[in-house]
């Protein structure tokens, strides 16, 4: 085999200058083998797109890089786009983090990181938006949490509002450490066997009713 070498003497670059009707390519053997490799420095894209039309996309860091996408212009357009379709089961976006024992004796670890710092104007902000969806013969969940969790959901502040559907606790209790409100045309409906425990109970209008002769015990 004969190879083609360019080796810099001094202080001078490698320039390629195309125009508009011509192109730089490089033909690689096969899918899987690389075809370009640079073994040190950085590749810089100043303009243009960077257009991935087959093959495998992957990034390995060093232990102090990151991986940053940042958009500072003034134009709408999502900042980044995952779009997939199959008629396998895929998964959209996975995100898998290892904890390894290390000398710290407590690490904080976060799967996604939501930030949001506003200006001036009054704007909205959704930290977390699940779009409407119409299904006709699929079975849709927009949120799914596992079992092992101490916590499934923490709220420290703005409490949780359902504009509609029902709030279905299938297991254990609702806990209140403050004041649970009812409206007016709302309903507190236990089952059979169930039970409704409280030191207060106080009813500021209406009544206290129990249906089909059932007792109320106080």
């Amino acid at each position: 085999d004969t190879n083609l070498a360019f080796s810099a003497n001094g202080g001078g670059d490698f320039v390629f200058n195309v125009d508009s009707g011509t192109f730089l390519s490089l033909t690689g053997g096969a899918d899987g083998v690389d075809a370009m490799t640079i073994a040190g420095g950085g590749l810089t894209l100043s303009d243009g797109d960077l257009t991935l039309s087959g093959g495998d996309f992957n990034v390995t860091l060093d232990a102090g890089d990151t991986a940053n996408i940042s958009k500072t212009g003034a134009n709408a357009g999502d900042v980044a786009n995952i779009s997939g379709t199959s008629v396998n089961a895929i998964q959209g976006l996975t995100l898998a983090l290892t904890s390894t024992a290390d000398a710290a004796a407590v690490d904080a670890y976060q799967g996604l990181n939501i930030t949001w710092t506003e200006s001036t104007d009054a704007d909205t902000f959704t930290a977390l938006n699940i779009g409407n969806t119409t299904t006709t013969n699929s079975v849709t969940t927009a949120l799914s949490i596992g079992t092992g969790w101490d916590t499934g959901i923490t709220v420290a502040s703005g409490g949780v509002t359902i504009t509609t559907g029902a709030l279905a606790v299938n297991s254990d209790s609702i806990t209140s450490d403050g004041t649970l409100t009812i409206d007016s045309s709302g309903v507190v409906q236990l089952g059979s066997g169930d039970d409704f425990t409280t030191d207060d109970l106080t009813v500021s209008g209406g009544d206290i009713t129990g249906t089909n002769a059932e007792f109320i015990d106080i």
